[in-house]
């Protein structure tokens, strides 16, 4: 049986961010990964919040500045049939699968290890043992980062946690801006988002139901015979961080941003919070973002109320008092 200081399940963002963390420290880690790391894609924008880019230079230094990142200096928001556009210096895209590359490549760079391919069969918590269908291994901090169906979380707690639905595909079109569009159908946006390689477009932050593709077809005028992904989003009203001495960090944490389902900030912030403290202090230093999921559920409340939105769409630009609060708006879910 082999023993670890730390073993993390899932070698997405916040999984092998974390494990490059703890590499530096010294700590022995063992990552555990149920998909082929080499071809592992999540659906995702790639929209970088500032927040996000700089955390990324925090951690991994100047290297991330080889990544092809695209900068805007605003972006646009479409109410309806009107678009405002909302200076914002620094915000970015990326290809998501690229990043994530980076990520794992720095990971093991480092030494680390990815057991991928591999799922476990069940965890001793009181052990603090796994077992998997190769060999079982021993652990002094176990991590849950195996995303929004999290099955660490699931053995824990005997349930999953709630979920919304997003689904996207590229753009043949060749869109140079990001834009936002707040749907009056139902809770949920549409975005476009061009990187360097293509333009994604996506629908997010749904529930699922049997309209979305057909909205989402309607929305970007596309052939029915399109190739959409869809994937489950944490809905950032269920965030556990820590329970029996096993952590949670990223989606499984149901770590996102309740208005636009952003997740890398928090899959990035997580993972450097939790390298930093690895004891009680977690749920402490985690408090930031607590209150800056906090913030975005009162926030999703105003943006997503048609009659709210469609008044202060109108007044923005127009009173003062009204522009700044839409930009603090801005300024804290970017």
């Amino acid at each position: 049986m082999e023993y670890y200081d730390t073993i993390i399940i899932g070698a997405g963002l916040a999984g092998c961010t974390l494990g490059n963390l703890l590499l530096e420290q010294n700590k022995t880690v063992l990552i555990i990964e149920n998909q082929d790391v080499s071809k592992k894609d999540k659906l995702c924008g790639g929209l970088v919040t500032y927040k996000a880019y700089n955390l990324l230079l925090k951690i991994y230094g100047n290297k991330i500045k080889k990544l092809d990142f695209k900068k805007f200096n605003s972006f646009k928001v479409k109410n309806n049939d009107i678009i405002k556009e909302v200076n914002k210096q620094n915000i970015y895209s990326i290809n998501r699968k690229e990043l994530d590359v980076f990520i794992v490549s720095e990971f093991l760079k480092k030494g680390g290890k990815i057991l991928d391919n591999t799922s476990f069969d069940k965890i001793d918590f009181n052990s603090k043992i796994i077992y998997t269908s190769k060999k079982k291994f021993k652990y002094k901090i176990l991590v849950g980062a195996d995303g929004v169906l999290s099955r660490v979380r699931k053995e824990l707690t005997g349930k999953k946690q709630k979920m919304n639905f997003a689904i996207e595909t590229e753009s043949s079109n060749n869109e140079k801006e990001i834009q936002i569009d707040f749907l009056n159908k139902f809770i949920g946006y549409a975005w476009t988002i061009p990187n360097n390689k293509t333009v994604l477009i996506g629908l997010g932050n749904v529930n699922q139901n049997k309209d979305i593709k057909n909205t989402f077809l309607e929305h970007f005028n596309l052939n029915v015979k399109t190739p959409i992904k869809g994937a489950f989003l944490p809905t950032g009203n269920e965030i556990m961080l820590k329970k029996k001495d096993v952590f949670f960090i990223g989606d499984a944490a149901g770590l996102v941003s309740p208005v636009i389902g952003e997740g890398i900030y928090y899959a990035l912030s997580s993972a450097y919070i939790l390298s930093a403290s690895m004891n009680s202090m977690y749920k402490i230093k985690m408090l930031k973002n607590r209150i800056l999921i906090f913030s975005h559920r009162i926030s999703k409340l105003l943006i997503y109320n048609s009659f709210i939105r469609n008044i202060f769409y109108r007044l923005y630009g127009k009173f003062k008092i009204i522009t700044f609060l839409i930009n603090l708006v801005l300024k804290t879910l970017l």
